[in-house]
């Protein structure tokens, strides 16, 4: 609804402990946070969504993430892993461990939501130029033909 933004927050994965990792749920509205234990559908999960948010501090690559662009879904990330490699600077990419700057990107995502540019198609064009094999063998074919020169 126009003005309206249901935000709702699905975590693939258990309930954290609280003793170990208190996330204080309890000081939100029920049904707000859902656990989901692990899917082995996550493709079609993703694409259930109109976006997806991955707040990780560390990633070394960052496979989840790649798949939810992959998957065509809008991706609000932190640069983190490769995702400077492939989400563009701008409103879908924060800097790690800035949780203001993540509250300011969920801020404009609400205020801005039909106006936004998700460039997801040029997501999944970067990811099919720079990791899929083809591309990749493609880039070494080249490299030990030049070597053989």
């Amino acid at each position: 609804k126009d003005g309206d933004f249901d935000w709702r927050f699905d975590f693939t994965g258990d309930e954290p402990n609280p003793v170990v990792n208190d996330m204080q749920l309890g000081r939100l509205q029920e049904g707000t946070c859902t656990f989901l234990g692990r899917r082995e559908n996550f493709r079609e999960l993703v694409r259930s969504y109109d976006l997806v948010i991955n707040p990780t501090w560390h990633e070394t690559f960052g496979m989840a993430a790649v798949e939810v662009l992959a998957a065509g879904v809008p991706l609000l990330s932190t640069r983190t892993g490769v995702m400077g490699r492939i989400q563009p600077e701008g409103p879908m990419l924060v800097a790690p461990r800035r949780s203001d700057e993540l509250a300011e990107a969920m801020s404009n995502l609400e205020k801005n939501w039909r106006l936004l540019d998700f460039d997801v198609a040029g997501c999944q064009e970067r990811i099919q130029r720079q990791f899929l094999v083809e591309a990749t063998a493609q880039r070494w074919d080249g490299l030990f033909e030049e070597l053989l020169k």
